[in-house]
């Protein structure tokens, strides 16, 4: 079954009604195009097939066929501007399909379903109202439907990059120092990062530029110290560096491929949208990795001595990506006294986001899949059509790990354009609009911190100076 939690029965309620829906609308289909008993029929053969195989053996694909050439056919007869609430169901039905069936042949149906029916599926997603369903069989497609296999060699770029974090973050004190510069460059900072006046000790990182040794200018280092410092590399750790930076670059190929793909939709649904972020993305030198070691976290000082529980963002806090694209490997759990690689003892530990429910919920990156994270000035540039995502680390529950002191593992790439990038929606959008997209009262409001045409530079650096307030303690009403 689905993450998302779908189930078969969903998807019968939905053939259901969408069979309701067409006969009150009294559409005309072709002749053997199936009633309600039928499609229910087919689909629950479908669905018992699905129990026992990933992927549909032929007659249960024959079954889907015919599911789908009904939903097709209630598609093409609709054709009047007042049939959105057909549609919906439509898609509705067509994206509990995608989110429960996880097999190749299922979803190049659903992919050949669409490619028949884009004039209407277009139509719908450039409309200003949001169409629920529609929306959702979007991220459906992006995040089900998408074959896995798309960055050459994946695993092996990662892995060794995450394996090699344990020896890191234990280097003796000495060679720590060495790697610390007082703009962030590269080092494995532990301690020294700060969540608004207190050290950060639950994580270290380690920043280097996969691109460049010394990005940028002379001016630019001088002036955006922060955004292109030099790298810094451990000695005792000779293999990281090739390592760090042929898994960056694949990050940076692939953000850069995917901005094409933004200035492509975004010129469709935002005439006057110019950022050109594909030679941006693909030309820039800010690009910071970020390899992350979370310590094994401390019981927090609320929790109850049976509950063993952690803070709900111990490891990272709540927070949006400030720049543009953030690139995301799996995460690794490994044992801190000897750096074994173990399973995530805690179902609740790692990565949580902000669904656009806006509750909190669990993500699992899958071992051969990078993962892709917008940031809000890629949410102002393109006028609110994509949205950064509040999201926060939750730390391994003490009580679930057996005795042992499991630390994680991850390292996002943030792929960004230069400092000086002005960051303004396209002509013509609301900044109202812009604002209220992905709003959260988990992360200081967008509106606080950029003002149209401020730079990225700017921009980050009123985003710092408010995380930093917003991390303050409150002060207590007298």
């Amino acid at each position: 079954m689905a993450d998302c939690g779908y189930t078969a029965i969903d998807v019968s309620e939905a053939l259901l009604r969408l069979a309701s829906v067409s006969a009150g609308r009294a559409l005309t289909l072709p002749d053997g195009a199936g009633s309600a008993e039928d499609l229910q029929a087919r689909w629950q053969a479908v669905a018992a097939a699905a129990s026992t195989s990933e992927d549909l053996d032929p007659a249960s694909l024959e079954q889907l066929k015919a599911i789908f050439n009904y939903i097709e056919a209630v598609i093409i007869s609709c054709g009047a501007p007042d049939s959105f609430d057909v549609y919906e169901v439509c898609f509705e039905t067509l994206t509990k399909i995608g989110f429960i069936l996880r097999g190749m042949s299922a979803k190049e149906l659903i992919l050949r379903l669409l490619e028949d029916v884009h004039e209407v599926y277009d139509v719908l997603l450039s409309c200003v109202e949001t169409y629920e369903w529609v929306r959702a069989l979007a991220s459906c497609i992006a995040q089900k439907l998408t074959p896995r296999a798309c960055v050459p060699r994946w695993e092996e770029l990662y892995l060794p990059v995450l394996r090699l974090s344990h020896t890191l973050a234990h280097l003796p004190a000495a060679s720590l120092k060495e790697l610390e510069h007082e703009a962030m460059a590269s080092r494995l900072s532990h301690g020294k990062e700060k969540l608004g006046d207190k050290p950060d000790f639950a994580k270290g990182s380690f920043y280097f530029n996969p691109l460049s040794d010394a990005p940028g200018s002379e001016e630019d280092r001088e002036k955006f110290p922060w955004a292109m410092p030099k790298n810094i590399w451990p000695k005792e750790i000779a293999e990281l560096e090739p390592h760090c930076k042929a898994l960056g670059k694949a990050m940076h190929e692939v953000c850069a491929g995917l901005a094409v793909q933004v200035d492509k939709i975004m010129g469709d649904r935002v005439k006057t949208y110019d950022a050109d972020l594909g030679p941006t993305v693909s030309e820039t030198q800010k690009c910071k990795g970020r390899l992350l070691y979370y310590f094994p976290p401390a019981k927090a000082p609320d929790a109850g001595e049976a509950a063993g529980a952690v803070s709900e963002d111990g490891w990272i806090g709540w927070h949006n990506d400030s720049g543009f694209l953030t690139a995301l490997t799996p995460d690794m759990y490994v044992d801190d006294d000897t750096g074994a690689v173990v399973p995530n003892p805690d179902p609740d530990a790692g990565l949580w986001v902000v669904s656009r429910d806006g509750n909190a919920v669990p993500v699992k990156i899958p071992s051969d899949c990078m993962a892709i994270q917008v940031g809000e000035c890629l949410q102002v540039v393109t006028g609110g059509e994509l949205v950064a995502t509040p999201h926060c680390v939750r730390g391994c529950r003490p009580s679930h790990t057996g005795g042992r002191r499991v630390a994680r593992v991850s390292c996002p790439c943030f792929i960004d354009t230069h400092p000086s990038f002005p960051v303004r929606m396209p002509e013509g959008c609301s900044r109202e609009e812009v604002l209220a997209r992905g709003f959260s009262a988990k992360v200081p409001p967008l509106g606080e911190r950029w003002t149209e045409g401020a730079t990225f530079g700017d921009f980050l650096g009123a985003t710092f100076r408010r995380y930093y307030e917003w991390s303050l303690p409150k002060p207590v009403p007298a």
